[in-house]
């Protein structure tokens, strides 16, 4: 099982990371209704000790003190919620409650999951009987998706896989609503399990309940769900699994001890920096430990558990067609490499050492040429590590030394994966970056950083994993966050202009919005079949029926939809096809193949060849051309001297291979647009269209703008004005009259400069 070695921090202390960290604390509050239907179990606690109201005090100090990010509580009865979410909304947090109604009627309690008001926003919830899912967005961490699952798990020991079809339930639902390239993954609370041996924990693990595995002394009978199960994370437990640890007991050592209360990360999107204490101290352990839980010092017969967590961006990109995160090969060797790590006879102190030593190792590995100093910390590392090997019996040096060769044959079956499975045959062209761009368009970065992404060969008509569109995923995900509409606006805005179809429609996908604890909000529906077009209409129709709560979010859609009113027809939009690495090598090494060509343009810097075949097939100008007895036609030499040779050259690169070898600046683009226009060449007017929207900055938006004005291209115009939409400077000039008039055109809203005042001018007579 994988587990985290973090260190551990103080429990009566203040409980917070950086802010680029999320700090958490799950705490079972033992329901009311519980103490009293349970009588027997609690002979011997002080009467005192069980009342709710002393208790309910206990619990509201020690969160105030600790100040998590988020709060994870279980066992929260109906009957007192309001009272819970009126006391921690004052110290900042939103409060979300299961719904009753997602439980049966036999269970007066459900989870509640607070979060801090000012950090994260509410993207969607998914209540469940025995899991509430929340999926936050991080403002203080670039917006960063966290989707946290609450887990209160079937409570019958001989439930086993009760309880891993609950999680892999939840785990389902994560998944389908973006999966690990979507969000970072948490999952804590009561398990109801020791998190020693269980069949959850084995299936959090492995993604299956490994044959063998027991719990509370029994061998779970894995049944027929086995064949069924699986999960995309790479699940990581925060404690480390010790029969000296435990955080639920009622008559302490004179009864049953486990760790049942536990966290669970992917450790692909989140690293581990914290953990809490669950004891204040070792005395503190020992009064457990003699008298049982509750106690008037303690609660609850559950002990909090925390986890502070650096959140990460997804991992690298791969195709659209997303292959499976881990290989056969790689998933046999880290399996054999996890069996044998728990079959290790080490101490949980030697198990701990272990693993913080591998820990420093790792973060110690230079990358690249390492400096002096790099080089010393890794060769300490690696003699810590050897020292602290030499130290222990023979057997665990031989078994930690085949766990550690089975992890580098793992390491090595992945990269060949990755490399079979990503490699460019050609070895000249990057690949796009497809997994990068969508991570960066769902997690709300701004246009400028879109745009820096690798889009050459993009599949603008591609889709989420879950089947979403570009402008459907794009859409739904603005309406979460109203402070970034503008910013929303100018990106969908941009994606039409590249390609993103208005059309295409769905083949999956689910969407949800609604505010937390406001039910009459909640919206829901099936993409499938949608469109961005029929997206949109679908939610102005929903919110509309509720308007009050939906103002801003109704004008947001109403402003896309006039976005949509402005995109060319699809006869108009030139469409995209992908073609096989192989053709395009056929291409250009026929515009290499000077020796053939047979035409010469004669540019300002000297001639430029080409087949003139080619350009014929083009362009009915060039045809007209060179067909006719004129000189053009008698010497098959074409005359453009006002135009640059890097325009022309630019030119007849992109009608042979829709590419360009090197990197244009704006104006050649332009005056390669030019000769495109001038020759009718509709195909080469299209891709330099798209190429100069892509190069629009504030240096360069005047010209780029005034000739998409003079020469009428709306893609272009459309583009210009959405940039000048969102610049700064352009705005500034646009209020004190330094636009041109052409570019003005762009702005037919805009305020009229004033005239300066003065005499009238006196008319000239003729």
């Amino acid at each position: 099982m994988a587990s985290c070695a973090a260190c551990r921090l103080p429990r009566q202390e203040t409980f917070r990371g950086e802010a680029s960290e999320v700090s958490l604390i799950s705490w079972n509050v033992l329901a009311p209704c519980y103490v009293t239907n349970s009588e027997l179990h609690y002979v011997h606690v002080e009467p005192s000790a069980l009342d709710w109201a002393g208790r309910c005090d206990l619990i509201v100090e020690e969160l105030h003190q600790a100040a998590p990010d988020l709060i994870l509580l279980q066992e929260v009865a109906y009957d007192h919620i309001e009272e819970l979410e009126a006391r921690l909304d004052s110290l900042g947090y939103s409060c979300v409650m299961q719904r009753q109604k997602a439980k049966s009627k036999d269970h007066p309690t459900g989870n509640a999951s607070f979060f801090l008001t000012e950090r994260f926003d509410l993207c969607w919830e998914d209540h469940r009987s025995r899991i509430l899912l929340l999926d936050l967005w991080d403002r203080w961490n670039n917006a960063l998706e966290l989707c946290v699952a609450n887990c209160h798990l079937e409570g019958d020991p001989r439930q086993p896989m009760a309880r891993v079809a609950q999680v892999r339930s939840a785990l389902q639902e994560a998944a389908r609503r973006g999966g690990p390239r979507g969000h970072a993954l948490v999952l804590a609370g009561d398990m109801n399990a020791p998190l020693i041996s269980s069949a959850v924990a084995s299936y959090l693990s492995f993604g299956a309940v490994v044959p063998g595995v027991s719990e509370f002394g029994m061998l779970v009978d894995v049944g027929k769900i086995c064949a069924e199960s699986g999960h995309p994370y790479s699940m990581t437990s925060a404690y480390t699994p010790d029969p000296n640890e435990f955080s639920f007991t009622l008559r302490g050592a004179a009864g049953h001890c486990h760790m049942l209360d536990q966290i669970w990360f992917d450790s692909t999107r989140s690293h581990c920096q914290g953990l809490r204490n669950l004891f204040r101290s070792d005395e503190h352990k020992l009064a457990v430990l003699n008298r049982g839980l509750p106690h008037a010092e303690d609660p609850s017969d559950h002990l909090p558990v925390g986890v502070i967590l650096k959140v990460l961006p997804p991992a690298a990109p791969v195709e659209e067609v997303i292959p499976e995160i881990v290989s056969t090969a790689e998933l046999d060797l880290l399996k054999e490499a996890e069996v044998l790590w728990e079959a290790c006879p080490l101490s949980p102190e030697q198990r701990s050492q272990y693993l913080r030593c591998e820990e420093v190792l790792r973060e110690a590995t230079p990358v690249g040429k390492p400096s002096a100093e790099e080089l010393a910390a890794y060769e300490a590392a690696q003699r810590a590590l050897r020292s602290l090997l030499e130290s222990l019996p023979e057997e665990c040096q031989q078994i930690l030394q085949r766990v550690e060769e089975l992890k580098k044959q793992a390491r090595k079956a992945a990269k060949r994966s990755a490399k079979d499975k990503g490699k460019d045959p050609a070895g000249k062209k990057s690949m796009p970056r497809t997994e990068l761009f969508w991570a960066l368009l769902e997690g709300d970065y701004p246009l400028e950083e879109l745009k820096k992404v690798n889009l050459e060969g993009f599949d603008w008509s591609g889709r989420r994993k879950d089947g979403k569109t570009l402008l459907v995923a794009r859409i739904g995900r603005a309406l979460c966050c109203t402070p970034k509409f503008e910013e929303a606006l100018n990106t969908i805005e941009w994606l039409i202009c590249s390609g993103a179809s208005i059309e295409q429609t769905c083949t999956g996908g689910h969407y949800a919005i609604g505010w937390p604890n406001r039910e009459e909000t909640e919206i829901r529906f099936e993409c499938e079949g949608r469109s961005a077009i029929s997206f949109v209409q679908t939610l102005q129709v929903k919110m509309r029926q509720n308007l009050s709560a939906w103002t801003d979010q109704d004008t947001f859609l109403t402003k896309v939809m006039s976005l949509f009113i402005q995109t060319p027809s699809p006869n108009e939009a030139r469409r995209r096809v992908s073609i096989d690495e192989g053709i395009a090598e056929l291409w250009e090494k026929s515009l290499a193949a000077k020796d053939s060509h047979d035409l010469t343009i004669e540019t300002a810097d000297g001639p430029v060849t080409a087949h003139a075949h080619m350009l014929k097939a083009a362009s009915s100008v060039v045809t007209a051309m060179l067909e006719s007895p004129m000189k053009e036609g008698k010497t098959q030499r074409i005359e453009i001297k006002d135009m640059p040779g890097k325009a022309v050259s630019l030119f007849v690169e992109i009608l042979y291979t829709c590419s360009a070898q090197d990197e244009p600046d704006h104006e050649t683009a332009s005056h390669a647009l030019d000769l495109a226009h001038r020759w009718q060449v509709e195909v080469v007017v299209a891709i330099l269209t798209d190429l100069l929207a892509g190069m629009i900055t504030d240096g360069n938006f005047l010209a780029i703008a005034e000739h998409a004005v003079l020469k009428g291209l709306d893609r272009l115009k459309t583009a210009a004005k959405s940039f000048g939409a969102g610049s700064t400077k352009v705005q500034a000039d646009l209020k004190e009259g330094r636009l041109p008039t052409a570019v003005l055109q762009l702005f037919p809203a805009a305020p009229k400069p004033s005239k300066p005042d003065g005499p009238k001018p006196k008319r000239r007579r003729m």
